[in-house]
């Protein structure tokens, strides 16, 4: 597994982070995909644009932006934007896209980055997000992917987290990320995350490295 999860800043916020990002793909061979699909149909256009000055070094023809989450498209890489967290989620299950991330992040080792939203659907709930808690989802109806052993919150502003049902959460500020590498995380970035666990907090400063079956 190589995931990286970014707290949803600027380019600037997420240029430690997706500097990792880019020296963890390596040689580009296929396409890098870019998938905009948790902002509407009439952003996508502009969410390219972003993306493509974003990471600006990579050669444009080898990006490939996938809105048709029916296809799958041979990647040397992908990455997830972010904006509505129920829309995204919905799309990937309704075309059943987990399947394709699944094989991609576990049994091919493809480097796959989550932006905001995009990080956050692979957690074990969606309910982190606002737009799940102010839909009133259940727990079962905003279950994630589940591709990993927490909930994750982006946009983290260090004030208290309380949300039902949901017992560990990792929370992401805006100016950091993480990279998750097998069974360890490394916070990248200018601020620390914070683990919560129960009632226990665990920080986590930039450039530090946890084993995360000991989280």
């Amino acid at each position: 597994m190589r995931m990286f999860l970014a707290g949803g800043g600027g380019k600037d916020d997420s240029y430690l982070l997706d500097k990792r990002f880019l020296e963890e793909i390596g040689d580009i061979t296929n396409p890098i995909i870019y998938i905009p699909v948790a902002m509407e149909p009439q952003r996508y256009s502009r969410c390219f644009d972003w993306f493509c000055q974003t990471f600006s070094s990579l050669p444009q023809h080898k990006i490939y932006m996938l809105t048709d989450l029916s296809l799958r498209p041979e990647c040397s890489a992908v990455y997830i934007g972010g904006g509505d967290t129920v829309r995204l989620l919905r799309q990937i299950k309704e075309n059943k896209f987990d399947e394709y991330l699944k094989e991609l992040i576990f049994n091919r080792n493809v480097p796959v980055y989550g932006g905001s939203a995009g990080a956050i659907i692979f957690g074990q709930n969606i309910l982190t997000a606002p737009e799940a808690r102010s839909q009133n989802l259940s727990i079962k109806e905003a279950k994630g992917l589940g591709f990993l052993n927490f909930s994750v919150l982006c946009h983290y502003n260090y004030q208290p987290v309380e949300i039902r049902g949901l017992q560990e959460i990792l929370c992401i500020p805006e100016r950091s990320g993480v990279f998750i590498n097998g069974d360890f995380l490394e916070v990248i970035g200018y601020e620390p995350s914070v683990y919560l666990k129960r009632k226990k907090s665990i920080q986590m400063p930039p450039k530090s490295r946890w084993k995360l079956s000991e989280l």
